[in-house]
């Protein structure tokens, strides 16, 4: 080829170039465009927004179904469902919808939209998730969100991509770069939280418990109340908000005459119930006949009431109007007898007050007396009192507990006996029965009517008190002379 050939070849593809790139560009005005401002624009950042975030009603619909969840206007941490009955919104679900929205959604990328397109474009009636926001009371989303896809283009962000439209337009947008369905899941129901409550356990102020079907007479009506101490006036201003709270000690206040122990698993674990199912239509063995059933019945601080009533793993409150299916375990856990809320303490013998110790075993006898600020071995004789091992064993007859209490009954022939001599006088006599078959022992204490059952290890320490409190002395190594 000549070099006038190469030229005008060259010349030729310029203006084809030119020619194209005249074809291609826009006329006119600029395409439509999508702009959604979020709703932290012009608020502080939150890293909760459903609890401090300004949008407090959020609607969402989807194959058929819609839910509408609403922000406790006094409790900022509780979301209510319009149905059913008693229903509340899981916030952290709640939250991975609000996040969406957090920042402004733009598009400049849009298709029109014909009535053979919306099954393409997900937003036929079956796929399209129509989701509508309130701030501060006032609509500021109304989108319809329809199909994924996963971006092909290499210029375009990694990930996918969602196509959206306002409520009910003929025109779609493509949203680059975000996965718009991921929150909402497979159906609606993900919204509900499995919270059977919503308050949390140092709220609660008393509970009261009816099991008409208990043998024992003192299980059929307990009533556990809280008392608040006074907090004490300080001067540290951080320590007089924490004080200021007061502190709640726990009493049985229904049957008399029995003092509490910790009870703060069980209040845990009331507050915390956790619904594995919901129950809308329950069949005639699921539903419960209250005036059988296992109640309990919990009053708030602020003077609120919620009641629940159990049999077996179906659960009905008075909040909700589904019944609810808890686990095996958890209604375990609920269904207690007084024994549970009992202190389980022996007796109660701080290690300072306590004068003399006496243990009698079969064939053996151990007792140590204070003598000024130390202790004397009387029996046996010749004794030599390990003084670290003394000062464990005080605390564990102080801390010394049953693992629970029944109805009076033989203990059997006795297996040890302990007998405590106080500063004031008082004497306090523990006697425990041989090995049961469960592996516990029967015993029998001072000041309790009840029979206490004792595990084998906290027997078994007390009976070789004689042996674990001597003082191992070691021989004196002997020095070997070396032959000369």
């Amino acid at each position: 080829m000549t070099k006038s050939a190469w030229i005008a070849a060259g010349i030729f593809v310029v203006l084809l170039v030119l020619v194209l790139v005249l074809a291609l560009k826009p006329k006119g005005k600029a395409g439509p465009t999508l702009k959604i401002d979020g709703w932290h624009q012009g608020t502080a950042d939150v890293d909760k927004p459903e609890q401090d975030g300004p949008v407090n009603k959020i609607v969402i619909a989807y194959k058929g179904n819609t839910i509408t969840a609403t922000r406790d206007a006094k409790n900022k941490k509780l979301w209510h469902l319009d149905k059913p009955k008693g229903a509340r919104a899981d916030n952290y679900k709640l939250r991975s919808v609000l996040n969406l929205f957090k920042d402004p959604i733009e598009s400049s990328f849009s298709s029109k939209l014909a009535k053979q397109d919306m099954q393409a474009f997900g937003f036929d009636k079956d796929d399209v998730i129509h989701v509508t926001l309130y701030k501060n009371g006032a609509k500021f989303v109304d989108l319809d969100i329809g199909a994924v896809q996963k971006n092909q283009s290499s210029d375009m962000e990694s990930g996918s991509d969602t196509w959206v439209r306002l409520a009910g337009a003929k025109r779609a947008f493509r949203i680059i770069g975000k996965d718009l369905r991921m929150p909402f899941g497979k159906d609606l129901s993900r919204f509900r939280s499995h919270s059977v409550f919503a308050f949390d356990a140092k709220d609660i102020a008393k509970v009261e418990i009816t099991n008409p079907k208990a043998r024992d007479e003192r299980d059929r009506h307990i009533v556990l109340k809280a008392e608040v101490k006074q907090p004490e006036k300080k001067k540290d201003k951080k320590k007089a908000k924490e004080a200021a709270k007061g502190k709640k000690t726990w009493h049985i206040q229904i049957p008399a005459g029995y003092k509490a122990g910790d009870i703060s698993g069980y209040l845990s674990r009331l507050a915390n119930l956790y619904a594995q199912e919901f129950i809308a239509k329950p069949s005639d063995k699921q539903k419960i006949d209250k005036a059988k059933a296992y109640r309990i019945r919990i009053t708030l601080d602020n003077g609120q009431t919620r009641t629940m009533w159990i049999s077996g793993q179906i659960v009905k409150t008075d909040e909700m109007s589904d019944y609810v299916k808890i686990s095996e375990y958890a209604s375990k856990g609920l269904r207690k007898g007084l024994s549970a809320f009992r202190d389980k303490h022996v007796w109660n013998a701080p290690r300072e007050t306590i004068r003399r110790v006496e243990v009698v075993t079969e064939g053996s006898r151990f007792v140590m007396q204070r003598k000024g600020n130390t202790w004397e071995v009387l029996q046996p004789q010749k004794y030599t009192l390990d003084e670290t091992k003394r000062d464990d064993f005080l605390g564990d007859l102080e801390d010394l507990t049953a693992n629970d209490f029944v109805a009076p009954r033989p203990i059997g022939k006795p297996y040890v006996r302990c007998m405590l001599t106080l500063n004031d006088g008082r004497k306090l006599d523990l006697v425990i029965g041989p090995k049961n078959k469960d592996g516990t022992h029967y015993a029998q204490v001072t000041g309790i009517k009840d029979t206490l059952v004792m595990s084998d290890y906290r027997t078994n320490k007390l009976h070789d008190t004689a042996k674990r409190l001597k003082k191992v002395v070691k021989p004196k190594a002997t020095k070997t002379r070396k032959k000369k």
